[in-house]
């Protein structure tokens, strides 16, 4: 079966249109036209992925179903291959008792959109776990605090290291820029009922 009547008859049998595939697949209507109507004979191993996650089916049924597998890869070389894995692997965190400690206690993992975030800056990263509770629950005493070593604005939320031990606050002009570490996600931990 020829690609552009597989991906047809899938959206088809999905109920959806070509635009709506577009827009789930994160493709152009006109590439999906012109796979449907047998004008683009190739297409990249990256489409392919972006196609059968939208049509809710696999790479697999995609490759029995087309007959297809060795011009999808041909044009991808190893290093392209490890790039893309790369960037759908979670980031490793370490994970440190307070912000001031220099062994990590172990490490959290987060997944990788969260540097898309920050615009995927190559930002230190840093997971806390918090000792106290900000501003009616937004932060409870015990969540994981996902941390990067970026310059605060009004009204992110810092942690930083006080006389006192670690604190957890809005950013204000007061606080030294270069102790705070700005807040980018917190992770909430639940306690186990036995």
């Amino acid at each position: 079966m020829e690609i552009g009547t597989w991906v047809k008859m899938i959206r088809e049998k999905r109920g959806l249109s070509q635009q709506e595939l577009a827009k789930l697949s994160g493709l152009s209507p006109s590439f999906i036209s012109l796979i449907e109507r047998g004008e683009r004979k190739e297409i990249t191993y990256e489409s392919v992925v972006k196609l059968t996650r939208a049509l809710k089916s696999n790479i697999t049924e995609f490759y029995k179903s087309t007959q297809t597998n060795s011009f999808v890869v041909a044009d991808r070389i190893p290093d392209d291959i490890v790039k893309e894995l790369n960037q759908s692997l979670p980031i490793s965190v370490p994970l440190y008792k307070d912000i001031s400690a220099t062994s990590p206690q172990g490490y959290h993992c987060v997944p990788r959109q969260l540097l898309s975030g920050i615009g995927g800056l190559k930002v230190e990263l840093r997971a806390v776990i918090s000792n106290k509770s900000i501003d009616h629950n937004l932060i409870r005493d015990g969540d994981i605090l996902i941390c990067g070593k970026i310059s605060p604005i009004k009204g992110d939320i810092c942690i930083y290291e006080s006389p006192t031990g670690m604190m957890v606050d809005f950013f204000n002009k007061n606080l030294a820029v270069e102790n705070c570490w700005v807040l980018i996600q917190s992770v909430r931990r639940f306690r186990q009922i036995n």
